[in-house]
């Protein structure tokens, strides 16, 4: 038998063997190292470019810290089944992070605005630009062009972030030490009462309602809970869009509900609080942009990171980031670069950001832009004057500084329709096709040649091949549709000899809309500019320089010539070279001749017909605009092309639209199609006899025009398709005749126009010879006279004037189940100063976030209308001048998109009286004058009668 205690110590020995041999260590996992880190460094040589407007453009590191490794270890688990010791260790795992701070020079300063949005490849990892309505980033251009915005440019003032109805905010990398209930403080400012909400993440949104504070400063604290870790907290204006009523976020403050509340001075507190420094309970979207451009803006976004910028002024100082490291001998303030500063950069898989600046540099004025070039190329102000470009916009503009400066003055040339000639030891900015001639040339002053030579032509006119000039160009751009990428827009003339397209480049900031028509023009003026014309004068006109417009006045014709060069004698002869700002066109009042005559390039007569048509879209992409064809009212056929013009609110006539390719354009006879009930009713018996200047048309039977869409016109405001039509003799002035039969009737939502019609109504083929115009919603509802000139034809000034009125009607249809609120509620109508401020209520069942609305003001005597206004969508009308009568005031609403449309109103409310008040006086009743009501224990009366 064993020995006890020997038994004992092997088992004591053989355990603590197994103890022994599982304790041995396993190597270490390593997660998120690098072995070769690095940071690229500033290329030798590279330049920052020269921006104007809003932009995006890549950064260039400058300046960088050393890599920081970080280590944090997890230590191993152990694992199975190891009887009281437990299993195997398994190994600790080390996780490595690396952070830095960069410094990253954006382009030359200053930049008013400063930077507002910050890319990593094509993410948004920061986010400070204001937004308007729709959504859409403001800046300095959209300022510029909708200076009405008083709203917002009254809130932005020295605040950060400016929230209109329907914007959002984000606050990335919110840390929490662990997951719970917090408060978020909001400061903030209000011009109305507000609906916000705050959502965290992908949880639900939690609404609020922030009190109005007048647009003073005031604080809001809400509930939220966070998770462990990250977060993005959003924050919201939830009012109805275009409601006016404007959020200005300061910063917000988050708090543990325990946690001691530092003492914050208010709302446009420049400075953060220096306790909370370095924490992340604690994050200021505040710092605005400051004139001294120094230290504007820190927030925690984008991968977790601080973010400080430069505005590139001359005062501003160095960053402390890298003024603690290099000291102040070897830090430099980089004033006159705009830049930014990414301290404390945690990266991301070991790969530093890719970071774009979409910068907001402040001028938009093209004569500014151009102005500061040249200054900026070593022209004093004075040896330049751009002003005849004041008032045109330019959106964004990226120059590298090595570009030849004239080279991007040629580049912006055709997008502006400008040139920049020397006068006087001045270089001076003119407008093609405007601009007062400085000299009219007539007839006996022109052919001037030396003695014993041959007379030249009055005005020698150098006709260029039409297969040297091109048909079509590419325009390349910056669309901001595209993040500020490079686009290509593809403009073409409907006629011509096809060669290979050109191209214009400009480094600016374009709509694909205004591209294409950019391009558009320029082929316009490379085909009007082609011809040359040479003529030849005495010393009388020596002072007529380069740089000049002239008008050569001609018996038959008038030359409108921009002087590209002149060759004069000291005494003597005169000869130049100039280029036509506008079309030559010719008189047509009577056949050419005489000594001092000019044939026509188009053989007489030529005069030109001109159809508008107001008609709903045509096709998917017309929106906000109308159509336009033309053709010649020639026997002949002589006709070529036309350039329509506009008369402007000044009363001088603007280009709208080349046309040349002629259309089918006729005139209705006899008959006069009956209305139709229905859309698309085809009416077999109904016919028309038309009579075209020009144009053929063919048969089809009722179910191919169905099926192809084909024979589609235009009869006055009607779309229509018919089937047959029979040639008739052709009547005097025109060139066929038909008589057409089988209508489908009331195409395109025009079912309302079927019942419109009279005899000698236009009517139109609607084939790609008619054109779309785009139009502006400020023209809708506005008279306007059109003129169409032949190339070739008769002077503007004689051309009869085609009256049009845009309605509106491609604007998007009205979805036509939405019913008409009710109203029921007066409206509540209080005296301030001189004026009555109303408020109508909102309808309690409109169902939609969008109405519009009016209010409408009468006399109390005999109900007379005095003015009809439209009401803000949070109800209020304000500043109805009192009168010196009592008034009756009601409203209206309706639940629709189109602000003409005349359907989808509610009944007016009932009416409120406001009654006048003045200084002395009583009202008729009591024996006094004129309607005045001056006490206030009068009863209205609706019979008073009021002397005229």
């Amino acid at each position: 038998m064993a020995d006890p205690v020997s038994l004992l110590i092997t088992a004591a020995i053989t355990i603590g063997s197994s103890a022994l041999s599982s304790s041995k260590k396993s190597k270490p996992i390593d997660k998120g190292r690098f072995d070769d880190l690095r940071i690229q460094s500033a290329e030798v040589g590279t330049t920052l470019p020269f921006v104007k407007g809003f932009v995006r453009v890549a950064g260039n590191i400058i300046d960088s810290l050393d890599i920081q490794e970080h280590v944090t270890t997890t230590p191993g688990r152990r694992a199975g089944k190891g009887g009281v010791f437990g299993g195997p260790k398994g190994p600790d795992e080390r996780n490595y992070t690396y952070t830095t701070s960069l410094h990253i020079a954006i382009c030359m300063g200053p930049a008013r605005n400063g930077v507002r949005r910050v890319f990593d490849e094509s993410t948004v990892v920061l986010d400070l630009a204001p937004r308007g309505a729709d959504g859409g980033i403001i800046n300095s251009y959209y300022e510029a062009e909708n200076p009405a915005n008083t709203l917002n440019n009254a809130v932005r003032g020295e605040r950060n972030v400016v929230l209109l109805p329907v914007g959002s905010v984000g606050f990335a990398s919110v840390q929490a030490a662990q997951a719970g209930d917090y408060e978020a403080t909001i400061y903030y400012a209000a011009n109305t009462t507000i609906s916000a909400s705050v959502k965290v993440g992908d949880a639900a949104q939690q609404n609020f309602t922030l009190p109005s504070t007048g647009g003073a400063a005031g604080t809001y604290t809400v509930a939220i809970s966070l998770a462990a870790g990250d977060n993005t907290v959003a924050l919201a204006n939830l009012m109805p869009p275009l409601s006016g009523a404007a959020l200005v976020i300061d910063k917000i403050y988050l708090f543990a509900p325990l946690f001691e509340r530092p003492g914050v001075t208010g709302v446009i507190d420049p400075e953060a609080d220096p306790s909370l420094e370095g924490t992340r309970d604690y994050y200021d979207y505040h710092k605005p942009h400051t004139p001294q451009g120094t230290n504007e803006l820190t927030t925690a976004a984008g991968a977790n990171a601080t973010f400080r910028f430069y505005n590139g002024t001359e005062e501003q100082l160095p960053d402390p980031t890298f003024l603690a490291v290099h000291g102040a001998l070897r830090t430099s303030a980089y004033r006159d670069i705009v830049s930014c500063v990414v301290d404390d950069l945690t990266i991301p898989g070991g790969r530093i950001p890719n970071y774009t600046f979409e910068v907001d540099e402040g001028t938009t004025d093209l004569a500014q832009v151009l102005t500061d070039m040249y200054v900026v190329c070593g022209y004093a102000p004075e040896e330049v004057d751009f002003s005849a470009l004041a008032g045109m916009r330019i959106e964004g503009l990226v120059v590298s500084p090595r570009t030849p400066l004239e080279d991007v003055r040629g580049a912006l040339e055709p997008f502006f329709n400008f040139r920049v000639v020397p006068v006087d030891e001045k270089l001076i900015a003119i407008v093609r096709g405007t601009g007062a001639s400085v000299a009219s040339i007539t007839a006996k002053d022109l052919r001037a040649h030396d003695e014993g030579s041959p007379a030249p032509a009055f005005v020698g006119i150098e006709q260029p091949f039409e297969a040297d000039l091109p048909r079509s160009v590419d325009v390349s751009y910056l669309n901001p549709a595209r993040d500020y990428h490079t686009d290509i827009e593809h403009a073409q003339r409907s006629v011509g000899d096809t060669t290979d397209p050109a191209q214009i480049t400009a480094p600016i900031v374009l709509r694909s809309a205004a591209a294409h028509e950019t391009g558009l023009r320029w082929l316009y003026a490379k085909h009007l500019e082609a011809a040359k014309h040479r003529f030849s004068v005495g010393p009388k006109y020596l002072w007529v320089a380069a740089g000049d417009s002239v008008d050569l006045v001609l018996p038959s014709v008038t030359h409108k010539v921009f002087i590209e060069s002149r060759q004069a004698a000291i005494i003597g002869l005169i000869k130049y070279v100039g280029v036509p700002t506008v079309a030559s066109v010719y008189e047509q009042a009577g056949k050419p001749g005489g000594i001092a005559g000019e044939s026509p390039l188009t053989a007489y007569p030529a005069a030109t017909e001109l159809w508008l048509g107001d008609l709903p879209s045509l096709r998917d992409e017309d929106s906000l605009g109308f159509y336009l064809a033309a053709t010649g009212r020639d026997v002949a056929g002589l006709w070529r092309s036309a350039i329509v013009y506009r008369e402007s609110v000044s009363g001088t006539y603007d280009y709208v639209a080349l046309i040349e390719k002629p259309a089918t354009i006729g005139r209705v006879r006899s008959g006069v199609l009956a209305s139709a009930p229905e859309a698309g009713e085809y009416q077999a018996a109904a016919e028309l006899i038309v009579d075209f200047y020009y144009g053929e048309l063919e048969s089809h039977t009722e179910s191919e025009i169905e099926e192809a869409s084909l024979n589609a016109c235009a009869y006055g405001t009607e779309v229509v398709q018919f089937s047959t039509r029979e040639q008739l003799p052709t009547a005097q002035g025109f060139r066929a005749s038909y008589k057409l039969t089988g209508f489908k009737r009331g195409l395109k939502s025009t079912t309302s126009e079927t019942g419109t019609h009279a005899e000698n109504e236009s009517f139109v083929l609607l084939d790609d010879a008619v054109q779309f115009v785009r139009a502006e919603l400020s023209e809708q509802g506005v008279a306007r006279n059109f003129k169409a000139v032949t190339l070739g034809g008769q002077p503007l000034e004689t051309v009869a004037p085609v009256a049009f009125t845009w309605t509106g009607k491609t604007v998007a249809p009205v979805v036509p189940d939405r019913a008409a609120p009710s109203v029921t509620t007066a409206p509540t109508i209080t005296l301030s100063g001189s004026n009555f401020n109303i408020y109508c209520p909102l309808p309690s069942d409109n169902g939609l976030t969008t109405l519009y609305g009016e209010v409408r003001v009468r006399k109390a005597s005999d109900g007379t209308l005095l003015q009809t206004r439209g009401i803000s969508l949070d109800g209020g009308f304000y500043g109805i001048v009192r009168e010196a009568f009592d008034l009756l005031i009601d409203y209206r609403w309706r639940n629709q998109f189109r602000e003409n449309d005349s359907d989808g109103w509610s009944a007016y409310s009932t009416a409120a009286t406001a009654y006048a008040s003045g200084s002395g006086g009583t009202n008729p009743d009591d024996g006094g004058f004129g309607g005045y009501d001056y006490d206030p224990d009068d009863t209205f009366n609706p019979y008073r009668q009021y002397p005229v």
